[in-house]
């Protein structure tokens, strides 16, 4: 049986937030152990191994500090090629411009909000393209701006 993480979801989040530039499990580590305390690297990868750190529980956190009439919403859209691979789940062929052709990969949309000077983790999509799943990644972000109440 493992022991409880000395790290919740929360400040998981609150790391997140604060970090911004440098998000690693070793920056992580170095910023929860204070006071005698430490905390290794491996906790917290172990830690985010278990947890299911949902949207719900990050915009709960977030959406108190993003003023959306004062910031911008960045939407990027990446495909994490897969081109080596043959059975690796999620991945579908799709246009990728770094490559400039379609390639077999993981669409991964991700939001982040900024008002210039502080910028906020707000969502990540993977996208999924099988005969089962009817939603274009278009109709998915409306589906999640809408939820989040970021369509002004």
């Amino acid at each position: 049986m493992s022991s409880p993480s000395p790290v919740s979801d929360c400040d998981y989040i609150h790391f997140l937030v604060a970090a911004q530039c440098d998000v690693s499990c070793v920056k992580a580590a170095e910023c929860f152990s204070t006071n005698g305390v430490v905390i290794s690297h491996d906790s917290l990868n172990r830690f985010l191994t278990r947890q299911s750190l949902n949207s719900e529980t990050l915009w709960c956190e977030v959406g108190p500090v993003v003023e959306k009439r004062n910031g911008w919403l960045i939407i990027d859209d990446t495909v994490l090629d897969k081109i080596h691979s043959e059975k690796i789940g999620l991945t579908y062929f799709q246009w990728s411009g770094t490559h400039r052709k379609v390639v077999k990969g993981t669409g991964l949309i991700t939001l982040v909000w900024t008002d210039g000077t502080n910028t906020f983790p707000i969502d990540l999509l993977c996208c999924i393209n099988d005969s089962s799943s009817l939603k274009s990644k278009k109709a998915k972000l409306r589906e999640k701006m809408e939820y989040l109440d970021l369509i002004i």
